[in-house]
């Protein structure tokens, strides 16, 4: 008789993507809620720009931290460390 498989066990890099998506999203609404006093004046589409800012971040962020996970099997620490622009 045939032994059954051992269940294999994937990453969850999707996860990956969500947490760098927060973290990303987070960290840029922070600093853009500390810009808003300074754009009371400005045009209408630069404070469009900067409202819609906290989501490209964020999704710029989460897949560099997937693709770095994937690509090189890395733990979510080391892609959130690896994923940073600086």
């Amino acid at each position: 008789m045939n032994a059954p498989k051992p269940h294999q066990q994937s990453h969850p890099y999707g996860l990956y993507f969500i947490i760098g998506f927060v973290l990303g999203t987070a960290s840029t609404m922070v600093l853009t809620s500390l810009l808003h006093p300074l754009l009371i004046d400005t045009p209408t589409w630069v404070r469009l720009i900067v409202a819609v800012s906290p989501l490209i971040v964020g999704a710029a962020y989460g897949a560099r931290t997937f693709t770095f996970g994937r690509h090189g099997a890395l733990t979510l620490r080391s892609a959130l460390r690896r994923a940073l622009p600086f």
